[in-house]
């Protein structure tokens, strides 16, 4: 026999209480799970495309070109060893958007030092990149390897050295910044403070 009151002689209460618990608790998953997609997303970060100008194919997420890594590795190479005495310090600054966050501290230190090197003697110099490939390639990264000729001058003498880099470029977005390549590890034989030395 149902349990009914006398003003509920057929039970619709009842049925409506049940239907709406039902409710409640699908609307409470869905949103559990709207939720926690967005969590996810939001620390996870959007796959970035990279589409070469003109190229012809099909663009997939994280996924840097050849042609894009090496370009990119070889401009911030001859960005950071390509400068005078009066555009060092532009030229650094315009380096560090080129770099993981996580290599700002060791970076400043660098040129810091170098920048009284660079003052003390009058250092200038410019890198000219030979040879570049592809060394390594996982999902989202990238290792470069660079040969080439650093010229240094110093005051009115110059001196050229055999330039070797090693350059991992990922893809780096994030919400407070826009989607770019940035280099995590930046490995160079000989560096610049060890030269003339």
């Amino acid at each position: 026999m149902l349990d009914t009151t006398p003003l509920d002689p057929l039970g619709t209460q009842q049925a409506r209480l049940l239907r709406r618990d039902y409710t409640v608790s699908v609307l409470s998953t869905v949103i559990l799970l709207l939720v926690g997609l967005i969590a996810y997303a939001y620390w996870r970060g959007l796959p970035i495309h990279y589409i070469p100008q003109g190229g012809p194919g099909i663009s997939q997420p994280g996924v840097i070109p050849d042609a894009m890594a090496l370009d990119y590795a070889s401009d911030c190479l001859v960005l950071r060893y390509t400068f005078t005495p009066a555009t060092f310090q532009t030229k650094q600054q315009a380096m560090r958007s080129c770099l993981h966050p996580r290599l700002l501290l060791p970076f400043k230190a660098q040129v810091e030092s170098e920048t009284a090197l660079v003052k003390k003697y009058q250092l200038a110099a410019q890198a000219a990149i030979e040879s570049q490939t592809i060394v390594q390639r996982t999902a989202e990264r990238v290792t470069v390897q660079l040969t080439g000729r650093l010229t240094l001058w110093v005051g009115g003498r110059s001196s050229e050295e055999p330039l070797q880099a090693t350059i991992d470029v990922v893809p780096w977005g994030h919400e407070a910044t826009k989607d770019r390549l940035v280099l995590t590890r930046v490995h160079m034989a000989p560096e610049i403070l060890t030269l003339g030395h």
